[in-house]
């Protein structure tokens, strides 16, 4: 190790002295000036309203007009039989990436990052994509071990996990250079993918918001520069795909369902096009395939020019208001489901998402990477060294 990374004792001590703000539950509606903060929490929540909605029709390939009008109304049910307002397995991981940087105040800490994503596994998700849990499960329980089983492992996956759980993150970023950036993304994403259209796409996506949250809400604008960013970066596959977004060249949801292209395009075609949030995730989900995730995608994009009380109010309540009872039952099967899946306390939107843990978390927004690896800290030349050690892979295969 070089000897020039700092320690992290002195943080640890200083995060330490944060309550651990999984399953708080309170709301104290503190006094501070949000002009001085991100306003990004539309994004997220935009997210995870797309994902309950989605969640009622996923993997249907044709959605009903009432389907429809039942998903919008985020009903529950599903395949998973879940509660009303619910939402599924990527959007829980948000809610780690949250609380990890919640409790790292400003770095970019790996251990935490690892730590929060296998608590979460241990809950056992009612749903779990192959990748994830190839990733999550490996034989070193840490940041490096997670690292070396993505690496060694999911070299081809092109999943779509990485774009719908990444708003928390993106919006986190947001105050960072563009190659900071890159990089913070491109460490976060290898907790689960190590693919070079993963990673690129899961950036330009970041990267865009971040262009709305500092701004800019000329949408031609924004869709330009983030072609220019992936073309200064020699990406054309992900200007190929912008070019799609552009052109209405939209491809078939129902056939490769879980690929990131589907959704990549879709949010970059409604973002273009003028659609509002309500059009964007309607039109996403009637299409069908793998409604909960597209609709989260499309909605964490469109939902970054939104305030959070901007959005469809009834929706937002549902997700934020959804709680489950100490006696609920944790049936394991959907059929016999009659209120949900029961989650942990840190699983549940509304027990993180309080007024005092987005203080936090909006306080702590950093414009300049430090991460943290292994109890060390990392900044500048010595984020591209350790960048090195886990290369991307350029397989074709998805």
């Amino acid at each position: 190790m070089d000897s020039s990374l700092q320690t992290f004792s002195s943080v640890q001590e200083e995060s330490s002295q944060l309550s651990d703000d999984r399953s708080d539950g309170y709301d104290i509606d503190l006094q501070y000036d949000k002009q001085d903060q991100v306003s990004g929490e539309g994004s997220i929540m935009g997210a995870f309203i797309g994902d309950a909605a989605g969640a009622h029709v996923e993997y249907l390939y044709k959605v009903t007009d009432n389907l429809l009008e039942e998903s919008m109304n985020l009903v529950g049910g599903g395949a998973h039989n879940l509660a009303p307002g619910q939402i599924t397995e990527d959007s829980e991981m948000a809610l780690s990436i949250f609380q990890s940087l919640l409790k790292s105040q400003g770095f970019l800490d790996l251990d935490e990052l690892a730590s929060h994503n296998l608590d979460w596994i241990k809950t056992n998700p009612f749903d779990l994509g192959f990748t994830t849990k190839t990733a999550l499960t490996p034989l070193l329980c840490n940041a490096r071990g997670i690292f070396e089983q993505v690496k060694k492992l999911n070299s081809c996956s092109q999943s779509n996990g990485c774009l719908k759980r990444i708003t928390p993150f993106a919006v986190w970023g947001s105050q960072l250079s563009n190659d900071d950036l890159y990089k913070a993304v491109y460490l976060q994403t290898y907790m689960t993918h190590c693919h070079q259209i993963a990673i690129d796409s899961t950036y330009i996506y970041c990267y865009t918001i971040k262009l709305i949250l500092n701004g800019n809400l000329d949408r031609k604008s924004i869709f330009d520069l983030a072609r220019e960013e992936a073309l200064n970066r020699n990406w054309f596959q992900i200007c190929e795909w912008l070019d799609e977004a552009l052109n209405f060249n939209l491809p078939c949801t129902t056939k490769n369902e879980g690929w990131l292209k589907i959704a990549f395009i879709h949010a970059f075609h409604y973002l273009i096009s003028g659609s509002s949030y309500q059009q964007a995730i309607r039109q996403m989900i009637r299409k069908g395939g793998d409604t909960d995730t597209n609709a989260a995608i499309v909605g964490g994009l469109v939902g970054a020019f939104y305030e959070v009380q901007e959005l469809d109010q009834s929706m937002v309540n549902k997700v934020m208001n959804l709680r489950f009872l100490e006696e609920m039952p944790n049936e394991s099967y959907p059929y016999k489901r009659k209120q949900g899946v029961k989650r942990p306390d840190f699983m549940v939107a509304g027990l993180v998402f309080t007024q005092t843990n987005l203080y936090k978390f909006f306080r702590h927004i950093p414009t300049e990477l430090k991460v943290i690896f292994l109890g060390k800290i990392y900044q500048n030349e010595q984020i591209d060294e350790l960048i090195k050690k886990y290369p991307l892979s350029n397989s074709e295969s998805s």
